[in-house]
């Protein structure tokens, strides 16, 4: 699990790495000082236009959202205010370098392009990366190049505003830079991390059929508790290590999702090896007939077919059970046949299944 695990996390945070350095060194079709490129889409095209910008900068502002401001609301997160009501409600600054701030709320100009770049249709943020003011829209599939050139006209002098006022800001010293982009990227390695590897090790869990549990609620109830405590953890961490940032509430959005979801999943696997593995009681065999099956669809996108077993017993304590099985299991299985089911207690006290063996003819 462990190297599995590292392994996943290091290719995590090689591509978070690979997709920054392609942001920087992303080049498009020049027009005078500018450049832009649209790249089509089934249902929408993606366009982005940019103008040189201090290369010792980096920032990104998009459209106030619900969840920027609940974030700022509880103290989650803290964002710089440039001293403008209006500004302020309507874009979200993600820096936090002071001198940033600074300089647009001495700049009404500077505000006012920059207001006027966010609200245009479209328009999904704006970022200062690699020394250039990147703008990103995007608009209905098949009129990237009309809205190209339309907000062209209208936002690259708008544009060269604000990374005019950018350049009034002197470069920072050498080692002065700012850990955050590293740190986040350690921590979502970590949640994806977690994730990807939860999703392996279930799989192949799915995938064998010793040690089919007929109740896993009460495997996921404690694994769910595990996986929540789990994500507290990460959760505490970020906040030790990030601080209270403008970018803090994005980087536990993840752990709340990609990263509370594969604690949950890992947890439930990591119980169903552990009353397996540890489980020192003696087996039982169980008679059960078959009392009903089915086919449905499954996988991703539902394009696969899975076969499913129902089972009752003398005793009833099996009664409509189900399981997995091969489409030749399934195929070769009618209604009433008999099985005898291998069931083991749990060292969680959670019965799972051994072994069978089918048709049994008296």
């Amino acid at each position: 699990m462990w190297f599995a695990f590292g392994l996943v996390a290091l290719l995590v945070a090689l591509v978070a790495v690979l997709v920054i350095r392609r942001e920087i060194l992303w080049s498009g079709t020049r027009d005078g000082d500018f450049e832009y490129s649209v790249t089509g889409g089934k249902h929408s095209d993606a366009i982005k236009m940019a103008v040189a910008a201090p290369a010792y900068l980096e920032l990104s502002v998009h459209p106030e959202r619900a969840i920027d401001r609940f974030a700022t609301a509880i103290g989650l997160s803290v964002e710089q205010q440039l001293d403008d009501p209006d500004t302020d409600a309507r874009i979200y600054l993600q820096s936090d370098d002071a001198r940033v701030r600074d300089c647009l709320a001495a700049d009404a100009d500077a505000r006012k392009a920059l207001l006027d770049i966010i609200g245009w249709q479209g328009a999904k943020r704006m970022r200062v990366v690699g020394g250039r003011l990147i703008v990103y829209l995007t608009c209905n599939s098949g009129e990237g190049k009309a809205m190209a050139a339309t907000a062209s006209v209208a936002l690259v002098p708008k544009m060269r505003c604000v990374a005019k006022a950018l350049r009034s800001i002197p470069a920072m010293p050498p080692g002065a830079r700012d850990p955050f982009a590293w740190r986040a990227t350690l921590l979502l390695a970590l949640s994806t991390g977690i994730f990807a590897t939860a999703l392996l090790e279930y799989f192949a869990l799915d995938m064998l059929l010793p040690g089919h549990v007929f109740d896993p609620v009460r495997l996921l109830v404690p694994g769910t508790l595990i996986g929540l405590a789990i994500t507290a953890g990460m959760v505490c961490l970020a906040l030790y290590m990030l601080g209270r940032r403008s970018r803090t509430h994005i980087v536990l959005m993840e752990l709340l999702t990609l990263g509370l979801a594969g604690s949950i999943l890992l947890s439930y696997v990591k119980l169903h090896e552990f009353n397996q593995e540890f489980d020192g009681s003696q087996p039982v065999t169980v008679e059960a007939s078959i009392a009903g099956k089915r086919t449905y669809k499954c996988g991703r996108r539902n394009r696969r077919t899975c076969y499913e077993v129902r089972f009752s017993s003398a005793d009833g304590n099996i009664d409509g059970e189900s399981m997995r099985v091969s489409a030749t299991v399934y195929s070769r299985t009618e209604r009433d046949d008999v099985w005898l089911l291998r069931m083991r207690a749990g060292a969680l006290h959670v019965p799972w299944l051994e072994s069978w063996s089918e048709a049994v003819t008296y």
